[in-house]
């Protein structure tokens, strides 16, 4: 006898799959639809904070690539 498999239902596949009955409803009717089976609202843009701290992260890096190569460069005169 054969195992049945499973099927998992993912919240992405479920959000933006397109359904036939959904053709005449307002985006409200589904909304209030896909709220009541529990599918939740993606958050979709990050928060400026974290924005801002990925930003600071990629200045960091660049500013110390930047200064080692000033030292490589002055270590190569001074040694010359």
């Amino acid at each position: 006898m054969k195992k049945m498999r499973r099927v998992y239902q993912e919240e992405a596949k479920t959000r933006h799959t397109a359904h036939w009955d959904w053709d005449y409803l307002s985006w409200e009717e589904i909304e209030r639809r896909l709220k009541e089976a529990g599918v939740k609202e993606e958050k979709r843009t990050p928060s400026i904070a974290k924005i801002h701290k990925k930003r600071r992260a990629t200045h960091g890096i660049w500013i110390g690539l930047g200064l080692l190569a000033v030292a490589m460069l002055l270590l190569w005169v001074m040694i010359r």
